[in-house]
């Protein structure tokens, strides 16, 4: 389990680097700082909740900030509907914030989205 949430976490790292929605945090520093000092979730619950509301295969999970200054974890996903799906939660109360259900395009386009 411990080794499967390094994965998750690295995996978000990535998402980190090459996201391109929205203001992406790219620091990786910064970004466990935050998580240690309980300021953000840890992203592989935020993954878990995703599939709960969408099932399917992981494509790419980010934290960002949103227009007002919220940190967000930004959860995409190849759901078993055949559907992309993007999920989004408040990194710091695990709130559900947003899921658009569709095509990549038009998910990167919905006002959740950041894109």
């Amino acid at each position: 389990m411990m080794k499967a949430n390094r994965v998750l976490f690295a995996l978000g790292v990535a998402g980190l680097m090459l996201g391109t929605a929205g203001a992406v945090l790219a620091d990786h520093d910064r970004v466990l700082e935050l998580r240690e000092a309980g300021e953000i979730g840890p992203l592989s619950a935020f993954v878990d909740k995703a599939r709960a509301i969408a099932p399917g295969r992981l494509l790419d999970a980010h934290l960002e900030r949103d227009d007002t200054g919220r940190l967000v974890y930004e959860v995409e996903l190849h759901g078993e509907d055949g559907h992309f799906h993007e999920v989004f939660f408040d990194a710091r109360t695990g709130e559900f914030l947003d899921h658009c259900s569709g095509t990549e395009e038009t998910c990167h386009a919905h006002p959740g989205g950041g894109g």
